[in-house]
């Protein structure tokens, strides 16, 4: 009867054809070609301001772990020392991908990091107290800045502008200088750090670079 006939299976299958056809099709997928959807554009160059605030900038080679930290998937990293401050510049048209909280690159270099909270006093600015093994602490502040003009003090935040609106550019700019909070030299040197950059407030942050 018809209620017999829709019950019975379509079609069989001998169950050996089943398990080989699985196996094929579980291979193909492990074998296809793993590219990240999110590599960053090639061909990303970063020029460190050549001074600033009145210091002629040392170029300082990148850790082996920060470089395949910032690298890896394309994107470009560079630093250099001003005087007594640093400057660890990050470079990016794939936020997901190369943006980092400095706490993770730093623990794994040694130092002890704490975060001490966000500062508004020149850019929007995450504010980490980083120690090294020999007892010196450092002050170390991080923006993340858009060439459509975001900035994020987080990478979550960052990323979460990135998916609003894809495409520019992104970088961290992370300032390095002794420990001492209540410092105004702090703050000469984050506005010393933008003027270089050409970062100003009231418009895109850092002109997108064309490819």
């Amino acid at each position: 009867n018809i209620e017999r006939i829709i019950k019975q299976p379509l079609l069989r299958f001998n169950p050996v054809y089943q398990a080989v056809g699985f196996l094929v099709v579980a291979c193909v997928i492990t074998n296809l070609p793993r590219k990240p959807i999110d590599i960053s554009k090639p061909n990303i160059k970063i020029n460190l301001p050549s001074w600033i605030h009145g210091n002629i900038a040392t170029p300082v080679p990148l850790f082996p772990k920060e470089k395949a930290y910032f690298t890896k998937y394309g994107g470009a990293a560079a630093k250099a020392v001003y005087g007594e401050n640093g400057l660890l510049i990050v470079k990016t048209s794939a936020p997901l991908r190369h943006l980092h909280s400095p706490e993770e690159c730093l623990r794994g270099l040694g130092f002890d990091v704490e975060y001490k909270g966000v500062s508004h006093k020149t850019l929007p600015t995450a504010i980490y107290k980083t120690t090294a093994t020999d007892g010196t602490s450092y002050r170390v502040a991080v923006s993340f800045v858009s060439s459509h003009g975001h900035i994020a003090t987080n990478v979550s935040e960052a990323v979460w502008h990135w998916m609003q609106n894809p495409g520019g550019i992104w970088y961290t700019l992370q300032r390095i200088s002794p420990w001492n909070p209540e410092s105004l030299e702090n703050n000469h040197w984050d506005h010393a750090v933008m003027a270089a950059m050409d970062i100003r407030k009231t418009q895109p942050l850092i002109q997108p670079t064309k490819f």
